[in-house]
């Protein structure tokens, strides 16, 4: 199997590496799922989109909230968002 990277910053990151973050409109963080299992690739932000939100009419709704999804790496995960992950959202 071939190795499908990303470009993240100005680094080529394997997908393996990576994670897809689902951010809410007021900037928390809402979801996180791998951007490559086995032979699961996620490589667009459509097909990551459509993992945490099924139906089309709403993933074009959370758009036009403001959703946004955005490719990190394992480590900025960890780094950063995990602990955001853990926590609830001051904006409600």
């Amino acid at each position: 199997m071939a190795i499908l990277t990303a470009t993240i910053g100005d680094r080529q990151v394997p997908l393996t590496d990576c994670d897809w973050v689902l951010w809410a409109p007021c900037g928390c963080p809402r979801g996180v799922c791998l951007a490559q299992v086995g032979d699961t690739v996620l490589a667009t932000e459509d097909r990551a989109h459509a993992e945490f939100t099924s139906r089309r009419r709403d993933r074009a709704r959370e758009i036009r909230e403001g959703y946004r999804i955005e490719l990190v790496t394992h480590h900025h995960y960890r780094a950063v968002i995990a602990s955001l992950m853990a926590t609830r959202c001051p904006h409600r």
